[in-house]
């Protein structure tokens, strides 16, 4: 089989999508598949480098020059092949220099004519489908929700297979395609490593603890502005009142962040690193707190990366949360991000509590969101070469 791969980012750009698209590729090639990933540029100096992986860069990512150059590699790809987008609207359209920053204008209206042309059919993965606008909203975010709202349905109808990371965006893909077109659900796996050495684990655990710890609260991501917004109030609280407890942070952007909290014992952040080592500091927590403007949601790696290595998750409700997270007990929920320390707590005076916390994650995990689940639905209807 081979898989062609479409993306707005790859290592080593940070984020949820590079993370997941390059561990997609590398699993897929991992089985004997051909993999081919197109992507914007990239800084030469730090091209990854997967067995198995052809990496092609658009110099002009996905814009006008940078189509046309997609369109003469796809040319010359010979044989059965299957294209997959992984799309996520602003990853897709220009990075500078347009009036449409950031918006898939260019790229949609390709995918559109290329379908009216008859060519192979495309999948499309949709990491996010549009931008909301909630009642209320300026002008401006109405105008980029109408924008983007447009740029899915182009999407959606030239996609032959369409799957969402999360059930709240099959009704926003539902108005543009015929009731009979299936919406496949298929959740984010974890992208980072999901089994860690155990001597290793209590070597870094040990570490944290430092002799006057008794916990390790850990957060992991991308340290975005409107994730910091939640978790920073915590994260004071927490080093404020509680000295017995060590925050962990982990993920590029950590350390920023943790210098505008100034130094303090109780305080560790990693930085960037790579996936066995963000692995290996997760399992060291006792448990993470993973709070989201739109609430907890299955295209959140982050909270997969917890439940994939049995840590028991903390997280909130939101626009976004599916119902999944309260029938499988799996995540423990704050009905808002202030009310997190009100989770916390109870959790880390009852270990009990934590560990069948832990236990029903790792469960649901293995279930419904690893990545082997993933590789199973992709290859279901798969042009075989």
């Amino acid at each position: 089989m081979h898989w062609i791969l479409i993306t707005g980012a790859y290592p080593p750009d940070a984020g949820g999508l590079a993370d997941y698209t390059a561990v997609l590729a590398r699993e897929l090639a991992r089985t004997g598949d051909r993999v081919t990933v197109i992507t914007g540029p990239l800084p030469m100096s730090a091209l990854p480098v997967t067995p198995g992986v052809e990496l092609v860069t658009l110099k002009n990512h996905f814009g006008q020059r940078g189509l046309v150059d997609l369109d003469q590699f796809l040319r010359t790809v010979k044989g059965p092949h299957q294209l997959v987008v992984q799309y996520v609207p602003q990853a897709l359209g220009p990075r500078k220099r347009s009036r449409f920053k950031g918006l898939p204008l260019s790229f949609t209206r390709w995918l559109q004519r290329r379908a009216a042309a008859g060519a192979p059919p495309v999948w499309t993965m949709f990491h996010e489908a549009k931008i909301l606008a909630p009642p209320g909203a300026g002008l401006a975010l109405k105008g980029l929700s109408f924008a983007t709202d447009r740029m899915l349905g182009w999407t959606a109808r030239a996609s032959s297979r369409i799957f969402v990371a999360m059930s709240a965006w099959e009704p926003h893909i539902r108005q543009h395609i015929p009731a009979s077109q299936p919406v496949e659900y298929l959740p984010i796996p974890s992208n980072v490593a999901t089994v860690v050495d155990l001597a290793a684990r209590a070597e870094t655990r040990a570490a944290l603890l430092n002799g006057h710890a008794r916990s390790v609260v850990g957060h992991f991501g991308t340290f975005s502005s409107e994730v910091l917004d939640l978790v920073e109030p915590f994260v004071r609280r927490s080093l404020q009142e509680h000295p017995d407890r060590q925050i962990l942070l982990v993920g590029d952007g950590s350390r920023e962040f943790a210098l505008r909290l100034g130094p303090t014992p109780n305080l560790t952040a990693t930085g960037r690193m790579e996936s066995s080592d963000v692995a290996r500091h997760l399992s060291a927590c006792d448990l993470m707190v993973q709070p989201f403007p739109d609430g907890a949601s299955t295209r959140r790696g982050s909270i997969m990366a917890g439940l994939a290595l049995g840590v028991p998750v903390v997280s909130n409700t939101g626009s976004a949360s599916e119902s999944i997270w309260r029938d499988a007990q799996a995540v423990a929920l704050a009905d808002d991000p202030a009310a997190l320390e009100a989770v916390v707590d109870p959790l880390l005076a009852h270990p009990e509590q934590l560990q069948a916390l832990g236990a029903r994650g790792r469960s649901l995990y293995e279930q419904r969101f690893s990545l082997n689940h993933t590789l199973q639905v992709l290859r279901v209807a798969a042009p075989i070469g």
